[in-house]
């Protein structure tokens, strides 16, 4: 599956690395990490390699909110999905989820 352009919130690889909790010596996560996953993948335990999704925009490689709520929990596949994604079960529920993380991610934008 890819990410659907006109459904899904595109956000930049600088937005993308603020929706994770800081990791290796308690640093954040970086831009070229979001790179690197795009394009490389990370490794799975299995020994497989799960790539985030990511599309180009006017010359500028974006991923989105979904996609890397898919990455997340393809990468947790004994976690119920929606707990993973944050997702709510109720179409109202999901679209109030869904417009408190726009909010977040405007928010991280105009930091």
């Amino acid at each position: 599956m890819g990410i659907d352009i006109e459904r899904e919130r595109l956000i930049s690889f600088a937005a993308a690395a603020k929706l994770f909790p800081a990791m290796r010596s308690n640093r954040p996560v970086s831009t070229s990490t979001i790179w690197r996953w795009c394009q490389e993948g990370g490794k799975l335990p299995g020994g497989q390699r799960l790539k985030l999704e990511s599309v180009r925009v006017v010359g500028r490689h974006m991923t989105s909110v979904e996609a890397v709520h898919r990455f997340l929990a393809a990468q947790n596949p004994t976690a119920d999905a929606n707990q993973v994604a944050g997702a709510a079960t109720t179409n109202d529920a999901r679209t109030a989820a869904l417009d408190h993380e726009e909010q977040q991610v405007r928010e991280l934008l105009a930091s």
